[in-house]
């Protein structure tokens, strides 16, 4: 391969003293009793967002009713429901309750007095 000319390179000798793991970090000590209550706060912001998020689609929905005519109605929900916005909110909507279901397992495992590692999602 042909070197380039005017390309400006960095010398590699610089970082040889560069290291990805540095042992000075700080590591973040958090007790039982806070890592709960912070799952418990995680849990209630969700269940809020999956509130917001399904409201959100009920009022899509009440627009998209006609009292005049039930087909246009049916033909205004389909049209609503194939939308792109409309799956992903509900995927979204999915994903939260799934995430939901983990967390109120890792609060069910940091109830037991010998927790062990906590359940890590399959992602």
């Amino acid at each position: 391969m042909a070197r380039r000319k005017n390309v400006k390179r960095i010398d590699p000798r610089y970082f040889l003293d560069e290291t990805v793991n540095r042992g000075d970090a700080p590591t973040l000590q958090e007790d039982r009793g806070d890592h709960i209550r912070g799952i418990g706060e995680k849990i209630e912001r969700l269940e809020d967002e999956i509130g917001r998020a399904e409201a959100s689609l009920e009022e899509a929905e009440r627009l998209a009713t006609d009292p005049s005519s039930e087909e246009l109605t049916f033909q205004n929900l389909m049209d609503l429901r194939t939308r792109p916005e409309y799956y992903e909110t509900q995927l979204r909507i999915g994903k939260m309750r799934e995430k939901i279901g983990f967390l109120g397992q890792q609060l069910a495992q940091l109830g037991e007095e010998e927790p062990g590692q906590l359940a890590r999602p399959d992602y």
